[in-house]
Protein backbone atom coordinates (compact mmCIF):
# COMPACT_ATOMS: atom_id res chain seq x y z
CA UNK A 1 0.00 0.00 0.00
CA UNK A 2 1.28 3.27 -0.82
CA UNK A 3 1.65 6.21 1.68
CA UNK A 4 -1.58 8.15 -0.24
CA UNK A 5 -3.53 5.37 0.07
CA UNK A 6 -2.42 3.91 3.75
CA UNK A 7 -3.02 7.97 4.59
CA UNK A 8 -6.69 7.32 2.92
CA UNK A 9 -7.48 4.24 4.88
CA UNK A 10 -6.44 5.66 8.66
CA UNK A 11 -8.48 9.00 7.38
CA UNK A 12 -11.66 6.59 6.57
CA UNK A 13 -10.82 4.51 9.91
CA UNK A 14 -10.51 8.00 12.10
CA UNK A 15 -14.13 8.83 10.48
CA UNK A 16 -15.96 6.10 11.34
CA UNK A 17 -14.92 6.70 14.76
CA UNK A 18 -12.07 3.70 15.17
CA UNK A 19 -8.82 4.63 16.84
CA UNK A 20 -5.99 4.93 14.72
CA UNK A 21 -1.87 4.90 14.88
CA UNK A 22 -1.25 8.33 14.95
CA UNK A 23 2.75 7.65 14.48
CA UNK A 24 1.65 5.97 11.49
CA UNK A 25 -0.27 9.14 10.28
CA UNK A 26 2.74 11.18 10.73
CA UNK A 27 4.65 9.32 8.71
CA UNK A 28 2.45 9.25 5.39
CA UNK A 29 2.36 13.01 6.30
CA UNK A 30 5.57 13.44 6.07
CA UNK A 31 6.30 11.04 3.36
CA UNK A 32 3.20 13.19 1.31
CA UNK A 33 5.04 16.85 2.32
CA UNK A 34 7.39 15.46 -0.05
CA UNK A 35 6.22 14.29 -2.93
CA UNK A 36 2.07 14.05 -2.93
CA UNK A 37 1.63 17.84 -1.98
CA UNK A 38 -1.56 18.15 -4.91
CA UNK A 39 -3.10 14.73 -2.97
CA UNK A 40 -6.24 16.73 -0.83
CA UNK A 41 -5.83 14.34 1.93
CA UNK A 42 -2.44 15.54 2.96
CA UNK A 43 -3.88 18.93 4.40
CA UNK A 44 -6.44 16.20 5.63
CA UNK A 45 -4.45 14.26 7.51
CA UNK A 46 -2.53 16.87 9.33
CA UNK A 47 -5.67 18.51 10.46
CA UNK A 48 -6.67 14.86 12.42
CA UNK A 49 -3.00 14.82 13.60
CA UNK A 50 -2.86 18.31 14.91
CA UNK A 51 -6.11 18.11 16.22
CA UNK A 52 -5.20 14.90 18.22
CA UNK A 53 -2.02 16.15 19.55
CA UNK A 54 -3.16 15.91 23.58
CA UNK A 55 -4.35 12.27 23.21
CA UNK A 56 -0.73 10.51 21.85
CA UNK A 57 1.21 8.76 23.74
CA UNK A 58 4.49 9.59 25.37
CA UNK A 59 6.12 7.14 23.50
CA UNK A 60 4.90 8.78 20.21
CA UNK A 61 4.93 12.35 21.09
CA UNK A 62 8.20 13.67 21.11
CA UNK A 63 9.01 11.81 17.55
CA UNK A 64 5.79 13.11 16.12
CA UNK A 65 6.62 17.01 17.60
CA UNK A 66 9.82 16.13 15.70
CA UNK A 67 8.30 15.63 12.44
CA UNK A 68 6.08 18.18 13.27
CA UNK A 69 9.13 20.99 13.67
CA UNK A 70 10.87 19.35 10.76
CA UNK A 71 8.01 19.31 8.11
CA UNK A 72 7.31 23.16 8.96
CA UNK A 73 10.96 24.15 8.81
CA UNK A 74 11.81 26.28 5.82
CA UNK A 75 15.40 27.20 6.87
CA UNK A 76 16.43 23.44 7.13
CA UNK A 77 14.60 22.63 3.95
CA UNK A 78 16.57 25.35 2.17
CA UNK A 79 19.78 24.62 3.68
CA UNK A 80 19.33 20.79 2.95
CA UNK A 81 19.10 21.46 -0.73
CA UNK A 82 22.49 23.36 -1.10
CA UNK A 83 21.53 26.70 -2.57
CA UNK A 84 25.33 27.71 -2.41
CA UNK A 85 26.69 25.61 -5.72
CA UNK A 86 27.96 27.18 -8.34
CA UNK A 87 24.25 27.85 -9.97
CA UNK A 88 21.85 30.80 -10.42
CA UNK A 89 18.26 30.77 -8.83
CA UNK A 90 15.76 33.19 -9.06
CA UNK A 91 12.59 33.84 -6.97
CA UNK A 92 10.15 36.14 -7.35
CA UNK A 93 7.44 37.10 -4.92
CA UNK A 94 4.49 37.87 -7.39
CA UNK A 95 1.16 39.91 -5.86
CA UNK A 96 -1.27 39.32 -8.46
CA UNK A 97 -5.35 40.07 -8.54
CA UNK A 98 -7.02 36.69 -7.81
CA UNK A 99 -4.52 35.94 -4.36
CA UNK A 100 -6.47 35.89 -1.58
CA UNK A 101 -3.89 38.47 0.25
CA UNK A 102 -4.22 41.86 0.94
CA UNK A 103 -1.02 44.27 0.15
CA UNK A 104 0.02 44.19 3.76
CA UNK A 105 -0.16 40.32 3.94
CA UNK A 106 1.98 40.41 0.77
CA UNK A 107 4.93 42.41 1.89
CA UNK A 108 5.11 40.96 5.03
CA UNK A 109 6.10 37.43 2.82
CA UNK A 110 8.64 39.25 0.57
CA UNK A 111 10.77 40.34 3.81
CA UNK A 112 10.51 37.27 5.01
CA UNK A 113 11.04 35.40 1.95
CA UNK A 114 14.45 38.08 1.48
CA UNK A 115 15.60 36.76 5.01
CA UNK A 116 15.18 32.86 4.13
CA UNK A 117 17.40 33.27 1.30
CA UNK A 118 19.90 35.59 2.83
CA UNK A 119 23.12 33.05 2.89
CA UNK A 120 22.46 31.62 0.09
CA UNK A 121 23.10 32.48 -3.98
CA UNK A 122 19.12 32.41 -4.51
CA UNK A 123 18.20 36.20 -6.20
CA UNK A 124 15.17 37.48 -4.56
CA UNK A 125 12.73 39.60 -6.39
CA UNK A 126 9.29 40.87 -6.18
CA UNK A 127 6.86 42.04 -8.59
CA UNK A 128 3.55 43.72 -8.62
CA UNK A 129 2.89 43.93 -12.10
CA UNK A 130 0.31 41.24 -12.49
CA UNK A 131 -1.25 42.88 -9.75
CA UNK A 132 -4.02 46.13 -11.04
CA UNK A 133 -1.84 48.15 -7.90
CA UNK A 134 1.08 47.62 -10.42
CA UNK A 135 0.25 50.84 -12.19
CA UNK A 136 0.71 52.76 -9.32
CA UNK A 137 3.71 50.85 -7.00
CA UNK A 138 6.62 49.35 -9.11
CA UNK A 139 9.48 47.11 -8.06
CA UNK A 140 12.77 47.03 -9.45
CA UNK A 141 12.51 44.33 -12.03
CA UNK A 142 8.59 44.79 -12.86
CA UNK A 143 7.23 42.05 -15.26
CA UNK A 144 4.45 40.57 -16.61
CA UNK A 145 4.19 36.78 -14.82
CA UNK A 146 2.11 34.50 -16.35
CA UNK A 147 3.05 31.21 -13.74
CA UNK A 148 2.65 31.96 -10.44
CA UNK A 149 2.45 29.26 -7.96
CA UNK A 150 0.06 30.04 -4.86
CA UNK A 151 1.32 29.03 -1.76
CA UNK A 152 -1.31 30.41 0.45
CA UNK A 153 -4.41 29.56 -1.60
CA UNK A 154 -3.40 26.02 -2.77
CA UNK A 155 -5.62 23.85 -0.74
CA UNK A 156 -6.42 26.19 1.35
CA UNK A 157 -10.64 25.08 1.17
CA UNK A 158 -9.37 22.18 2.81
CA UNK A 159 -7.86 23.99 5.42
CA UNK A 160 -8.94 24.81 9.31
CA UNK A 161 -7.20 27.83 11.17
CA UNK A 162 -5.06 25.08 13.12
CA UNK A 163 -3.84 24.00 9.46
CA UNK A 164 -3.52 26.97 7.64
CA UNK A 165 0.44 27.92 7.90
CA UNK A 166 1.04 24.40 7.63
CA UNK A 167 -0.74 23.74 4.57
CA UNK A 168 0.93 27.26 3.36
CA UNK A 169 4.87 25.90 4.73
CA UNK A 170 4.60 22.90 2.83
CA UNK A 171 3.60 24.56 -0.15
CA UNK A 172 6.30 26.99 0.36
CA UNK A 173 8.36 24.10 0.26
CA UNK A 174 7.18 22.38 -2.79
CA UNK A 175 8.49 25.50 -4.35
CA UNK A 176 11.57 25.82 -3.22
CA UNK A 177 12.21 21.99 -3.93
CA UNK A 178 11.12 23.41 -7.74
CA UNK A 179 13.22 26.56 -7.68
CA UNK A 180 16.18 23.85 -7.31
CA UNK A 181 15.27 22.34 -10.19
CA UNK A 182 14.13 24.72 -12.51
CA UNK A 183 16.13 27.80 -11.53
CA UNK A 184 13.98 30.50 -11.61
CA UNK A 185 10.19 30.19 -10.14
CA UNK A 186 7.22 32.78 -9.37
CA UNK A 187 5.33 32.44 -6.40
CA UNK A 188 2.96 33.88 -4.07
CA UNK A 189 3.87 33.87 -0.37
CA UNK A 190 2.60 36.00 2.98
CA UNK A 191 4.47 33.56 5.19
CA UNK A 192 6.34 34.86 7.95
CA UNK A 193 8.08 33.88 11.41
CA UNK A 194 6.07 36.85 12.58
CA UNK A 195 2.49 34.82 12.71
CA UNK A 196 4.53 32.63 15.01
CA UNK A 197 5.16 35.11 17.97
CA UNK A 198 2.59 35.98 20.59
CA UNK A 199 0.57 39.09 20.39
CA UNK A 200 2.67 40.88 22.91
CA UNK A 201 6.18 40.28 20.57
CA UNK A 202 4.53 41.39 17.55
CA UNK A 203 4.89 44.82 18.06
CA UNK A 204 8.15 44.92 18.51
CA UNK A 205 8.84 43.03 15.76
CA UNK A 206 12.42 44.48 13.43
CA UNK A 207 13.10 44.26 9.99
CA UNK A 208 17.19 44.00 9.84
CA UNK A 209 18.91 46.63 7.68
CA UNK A 210 19.48 44.43 4.52
CA UNK A 211 15.50 43.69 4.44
CA UNK A 212 14.69 47.30 4.60
CA UNK A 213 16.85 48.11 2.18
CA UNK A 214 15.66 45.63 -0.50
CA UNK A 215 11.96 46.36 0.06
CA UNK A 216 12.77 50.49 -0.24
CA UNK A 217 13.93 49.78 -3.61
CA UNK A 218 11.23 46.92 -4.37
CA UNK A 219 8.01 49.91 -3.18
CA UNK A 220 8.60 52.58 -5.46
CA UNK A 221 5.43 55.31 -5.71
CA UNK A 222 4.54 56.40 -9.05
CA UNK A 223 4.76 60.25 -9.26
CA UNK A 224 0.82 60.50 -9.74
CA UNK A 225 0.72 59.18 -6.31
CA UNK A 226 3.26 61.11 -4.60
CA UNK A 227 1.57 64.29 -6.56
CA UNK A 228 -1.94 63.70 -5.23
CA UNK A 229 -0.64 63.62 -1.61
CA UNK A 230 1.85 66.52 -2.24
CA UNK A 231 -1.33 68.60 -3.07
CA UNK A 232 -3.37 67.99 -0.32
CA UNK A 233 -0.48 69.99 1.43
CA UNK A 234 -0.14 68.54 4.64
CA UNK A 235 3.38 67.89 6.62
CA UNK A 236 4.02 66.83 9.82
CA UNK A 237 0.86 64.47 10.27
CA UNK A 238 0.23 61.75 12.65
CA UNK A 239 -1.48 58.91 10.47
CA UNK A 240 -4.80 57.04 12.20
CA UNK A 241 -5.73 54.09 10.82
CA UNK A 242 -9.25 52.37 11.39
CA UNK A 243 -9.09 48.38 9.92
CA UNK A 244 -12.38 47.92 10.56
CA UNK A 245 -13.59 44.72 8.47
CA UNK A 246 -14.00 42.65 5.19
CA UNK A 247 -18.11 42.87 5.50
CA UNK A 248 -17.79 47.05 6.02
CA UNK A 249 -15.17 47.30 3.22
CA UNK A 250 -16.86 45.63 0.83
CA UNK A 251 -20.77 46.21 1.90
CA UNK A 252 -21.92 42.94 1.79
CA UNK A 253 -24.29 41.72 4.19
CA UNK A 254 -25.07 38.05 3.76
CA UNK A 255 -21.04 36.79 4.57
CA UNK A 256 -20.59 34.06 6.85
CA UNK A 257 -20.47 35.06 10.56
CA UNK A 258 -18.60 32.29 11.73
CA UNK A 259 -15.54 33.69 9.75
CA UNK A 260 -13.50 35.99 11.65
CA UNK A 261 -12.30 37.87 8.49
CA UNK A 262 -16.51 38.23 7.30
CA UNK A 263 -18.23 38.84 10.42
CA UNK A 264 -20.29 41.91 11.65
CA UNK A 265 -17.38 43.28 14.82
CA UNK A 266 -20.53 46.00 14.73
CA UNK A 267 -17.86 49.06 15.05
CA UNK A 268 -19.28 52.07 17.23
CA UNK A 269 -18.00 55.13 15.00
CA UNK A 270 -18.26 57.39 17.78
CA UNK A 271 -15.74 55.55 19.45
CA UNK A 272 -13.27 55.57 16.78
CA UNK A 273 -14.27 59.47 16.74
CA UNK A 274 -12.90 59.64 20.66
CA UNK A 275 -9.91 58.02 19.87
CA UNK A 276 -8.79 60.48 17.32
CA UNK A 277 -10.01 63.50 19.69
CA UNK A 278 -7.73 62.12 22.37
CA UNK A 279 -4.84 61.40 19.90
CA UNK A 280 -5.16 65.05 18.43
CA UNK A 281 -4.99 66.66 21.99
CA UNK A 282 -1.71 65.21 22.59
CA UNK A 283 -0.21 65.97 19.24
CA UNK A 284 0.98 69.38 17.48
CA UNK A 285 0.24 67.05 14.06
CA UNK A 286 -2.24 67.32 11.89
CA UNK A 287 -4.35 64.30 11.70
CA UNK A 288 -4.97 62.41 8.49
CA UNK A 289 -7.47 59.57 8.53
CA UNK A 290 -7.15 56.13 6.28
CA UNK A 291 -9.71 53.45 6.79
CA UNK A 292 -11.15 50.35 4.98
CA UNK A 293 -14.52 51.73 5.92
CA UNK A 294 -15.82 54.45 3.33
CA UNK A 295 -18.63 54.84 5.52
CA UNK A 296 -16.83 56.04 8.77
CA UNK A 297 -14.60 57.79 6.73
CA UNK A 298 -17.47 59.98 4.95
CA UNK A 299 -18.70 60.76 8.47
CA UNK A 300 -15.38 62.87 9.28
CA UNK A 301 -15.15 64.82 5.98
CA UNK A 302 -16.93 67.89 7.53
CA UNK A 303 -14.58 67.39 10.61
CA UNK A 304 -11.89 70.45 9.97
CA UNK A 305 -9.62 68.59 12.64
CA UNK A 306 -8.97 65.74 10.66
CA UNK A 307 -8.27 65.23 7.25
CA UNK A 308 -9.23 62.22 5.18
CA UNK A 309 -7.40 61.97 1.68
CA UNK A 310 -10.28 60.10 -0.01
CA UNK A 311 -13.69 58.18 -0.01
CA UNK A 312 -12.73 55.21 -2.73
CA UNK A 313 -10.97 52.19 -0.61
CA UNK A 314 -11.52 48.89 -1.93
CA UNK A 315 -9.97 45.41 -0.94
CA UNK A 316 -6.68 44.71 -3.22
CA UNK A 317 -7.86 41.30 -3.55
CA UNK A 318 -10.56 39.93 -5.93
CA UNK A 319 -11.06 37.06 -3.71
CA UNK A 320 -10.88 38.51 -0.28
CA UNK A 321 -10.99 36.13 2.42
CA UNK A 322 -11.81 33.28 -0.09
CA UNK A 323 -14.93 34.79 -0.10
CA UNK A 324 -17.07 32.63 -2.96
CA UNK A 325 -19.21 34.15 -5.37
CA UNK A 326 -18.00 37.46 -4.75
CA UNK A 327 -18.46 39.36 -8.34
CA UNK A 328 -15.98 41.93 -9.07
CA UNK A 329 -16.28 45.53 -10.97
CA UNK A 330 -13.21 45.61 -12.49
CA UNK A 331 -13.40 49.41 -13.55
CA UNK A 332 -14.09 50.53 -9.88
CA UNK A 333 -10.77 47.82 -8.77
CA UNK A 334 -8.53 49.76 -10.97
CA UNK A 335 -9.32 53.09 -9.84
CA UNK A 336 -9.46 52.38 -6.29
CA UNK A 337 -5.98 50.46 -6.29
CA UNK A 338 -4.48 54.24 -7.05
CA UNK A 339 -6.06 55.68 -3.64
CA UNK A 340 -4.75 51.60 -2.26
CA UNK A 341 -0.78 53.56 -3.28
CA UNK A 342 -1.72 56.60 -1.95
CA UNK A 343 -2.75 55.48 1.47
CA UNK A 344 0.56 53.48 1.68
CA UNK A 345 2.65 56.21 0.77
CA UNK A 346 0.86 58.38 3.70
CA UNK A 347 1.77 55.48 5.67
CA UNK A 348 5.57 55.64 4.42
CA UNK A 349 5.93 59.68 5.32
CA UNK A 350 3.70 59.96 8.33
CA UNK A 351 5.31 61.24 11.52
CA UNK A 352 3.61 58.39 13.31
CA UNK A 353 0.98 55.83 13.19
CA UNK A 354 -2.24 54.62 15.48
CA UNK A 355 -3.93 51.82 13.82
CA UNK A 356 -6.94 50.51 15.12
CA UNK A 357 -8.35 47.07 13.79
CA UNK A 358 -11.87 44.93 14.44
CA UNK A 359 -9.25 41.78 13.80
CA UNK A 360 -7.43 39.85 16.39
CA UNK A 361 -4.11 39.95 14.72
CA UNK A 362 -4.39 43.53 14.07
CA UNK A 363 -3.57 44.81 9.74
CA UNK A 364 -0.94 44.48 8.15
CA UNK A 365 -1.20 47.00 5.72
CA UNK A 366 0.02 49.93 7.70
CA UNK A 367 2.20 47.53 9.98
CA UNK A 368 4.81 46.24 7.39
CA UNK A 369 5.05 49.90 5.67
CA UNK A 370 6.07 51.49 9.15
CA UNK A 371 8.38 48.69 9.62
CA UNK A 372 10.50 49.30 6.37
CA UNK A 373 10.12 53.14 6.47
CA UNK A 374 11.03 53.44 10.24
CA UNK A 375 7.53 54.99 10.97
CA UNK A 376 6.74 54.84 15.02
CA UNK A 377 3.61 52.92 15.44
CA UNK A 378 1.11 51.70 18.26
CA UNK A 379 -1.24 49.30 17.19
CA UNK A 380 -4.69 48.54 19.06
CA UNK A 381 -7.38 45.98 18.83
CA UNK A 382 -10.94 46.95 19.26
CA UNK A 383 -13.18 45.17 21.46
CA UNK A 384 -16.30 44.12 20.31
Amino acid sequence: MNKIEQTKSLLNQYNSGHSINFKDLAVCIHEMSVNHIYDPSLSLAIEVLISNIQRINKQDYLWIEDMLNTLISISKHISELEFNDTDSYVITNAYYNESCSGVGDFIRGCCFLKRMFKDTNVKVQIDFENHYLGKYIKSSTPKFREDIFDTEKYNKDLCSPRTYFANMIINMKHAIKLLKENKSMNILTNFSDYVSLDPPLRSEYQLNDYEISFMRKNILFEKKVIDYVNNIGITDFTLVHFRLGDREMLGIDNLDENNQNTKNYNVNYEECVDKINTIAANTNNKIVVISDSNKFKKMLKNNEMITCPHLKSDHCSHNPGYIQDYNVNHQKKKEAMFYVAVDMYLSSIAQNIHSYSVYPWGSGFVFWISKIFNVPISTHIIRE
